[in-house]
């Protein structure tokens, strides 16, 4: 399973990918209620591992979040492992004449059985999901 939606963003791609590819304030613009730690001190890039615990559809989620790509004003991406699974979040930026076409994207790498049997309620809420990270994501940046 594969959702994308996308949005112009009034910002050019270096502020948004700054904004998006700062792990810790994506609480702020997350659908569901989220925090999220640093697993150890460092920059942001390839191969930084945060632990989330984020709760949504009335249960607490804790994953191993590790970033795959960070490409500055390009591409940010990361994998997110529970016990629910592997899922991978993918934003994407291209320039575009007023600023910045974002696609955002998450795909279920490996499904437990529970993921499994809600496919029907993922199916139907992810791309409201997506869609609305991403007006939270304009708002903010273009604020």
């Amino acid at each position: 399973m594969r959702f994308t939606k996308e949005l112009s963003i009034n910002a050019p791609p270096d502020k948004v990918f700054a904004y998006v590819s700062d792990i810790s304030r994506h609480p702020e613009w997350a659908a569901h209620k989220l925090k999220i730690e640093p697993a150890a001190t460092g920059s942001v890039g390839v191969g930084a591992k945060f632990s989330s615990v984020g709760h949504q559809m009335g249960m607490d989620s804790r994953d191993e979040v590790t970033v795959t790509e960070h490409s500055p004003a390009q591409r940010f991406s990361y994998e997110a492992r529970s016990k629910e699974g592997l899922f991978r979040h993918v934003i994407e930026l291209r320039p575009q004449e007023a600023g910045t076409r974002v696609a955002k994207s998450m795909e279920v790498l490996e499904a437990s059985l529970m993921t499994k049997l809600m496919t029907p309620l993922i199916m139907f809420m992810a791309p409201g999901v997506l869609s609305g990270d991403l007006k939270r994501i304009k708002q903010r940046v273009e604020q």
